[in-house]
């Protein structure tokens, strides 16, 4: 997570993530 960005780590994770793993963000 970037500093100061409050954006929710599992959104971040799976923004970043490659789309081919199978990763639920809820």
């Amino acid at each position: 997570m970037l500093p100061g960005h409050k954006t929710p780590f599992p959104f971040v994770f799976v923004a970043v993530a490659p789309p081919s793993l199978p990763i639920d963000p809820m």
